[in-house]
């Protein structure tokens, strides 16, 4: 009789540590065989690529910087977020400088920001969203903007004094950064402002729904002099993988 109890226990058990997995609510959980604790079984959502920008639907709900009821309109009104004069600041480090080009532009905040701060300076942005970049146009007449691929640039060897790529490069695999960042080292001229989330494998690791890398390894690597710095909870206040591994690299030849 006791074995017979037992066997059923277990089998209950094993239904009940199904339901488990499906749920993320913190509760004891009753059972025949005593209480368990429920411990969350989330499901990992994919890493996020070049196809959740393509696939994002404009109405959204998660919005990334809470400011606006799209995703797109949301982005351009972020101009006045923290970490963006942090790049004014230290693009006032690097001056002088006559261009520079922004690779993941989205709408253009940043390149927004760059044309008031530093007017008459070439200015060029690229973005593989198609919409993101229709609405830079709109928004900013006077800067040139492309639909593409960052790991094959338009532009010519040695064209542009500084590549700034902005929460960018967490997007892409292995193979593709690697791409990316031979195409950066061609066309640069003078200096390449990383704002990425760190780690350090440089093979990089899973971080929330992107990649953190160790970019002062990478830039090096190609002969670059690096500089390495924390973001502070000042300058990017909001989420937590941010306020853990976000870091601004600085790289000059």
């Amino acid at each position: 009789m006791k074995k017979r109890v037992v066997k059923k226990t277990k089998k209950v058990i094993k239904k009940i540590v199904k339901k488990v997995s499906k749920t993320t609510k913190k509760k004891v959980i009753k059972t025949p065989g005593g209480d368990i604790p429920n411990i969350e079984f989330k499901k990992e959502t994919p890493i996020h690529n070049a196809n959740y920008w393509l696939n994002r639907p404009n109405n959204d709900k998660h919005l990334d910087w809470n400011l606006a009821n799209n995703w797109i309109e949301d982005y351009w009104q972020s101009q006045n977020h923290p970490h963006r004069q942090l790049i004014l600041e230290t693009l006032r480090g690097l001056t002088p400088f006559d261009s520079l080009a922004e690779l993941g532009c989205n709408c253009g905040p940043n390149l927004a920001l760059i044309n008031k701060t530093f007017p008459g300076k070439r200015l060029l942005g690229i973005d593989i969203e198609p919409r993101v970049i229709e609405r830079a146009k709109d928004e900013l007449r006077e800067i040139a903007f492309w639909v593409g691929n960052i790991t094959k640039l338009p532009w010519d060897t040695q064209s542009v004094d500084i590549v700034l790529a902005d929460a960018t490069f967490m997007y892409l695999d292995s193979s593709e950064l690697k791409l990316a960042l031979g195409e950066i080292e061609r066309i640069t001229k003078k200096a390449v402002i990383i704002v990425d989330r760190f780690d350090e494998s440089s093979e990089g690791i899973r971080s929330g729904d992107v990649r953190a890398r160790n970019y002062e390894k990478l830039l090096k690597d190609r002969g670059f002099r690096v500089e390495v710095k924390k973001l502070t909870n000042k300058e990017w206040p909001d989420g937590v993988g941010w306020k853990k591994l976000g870091y601004i690299f600085v790289a000059t030849k």
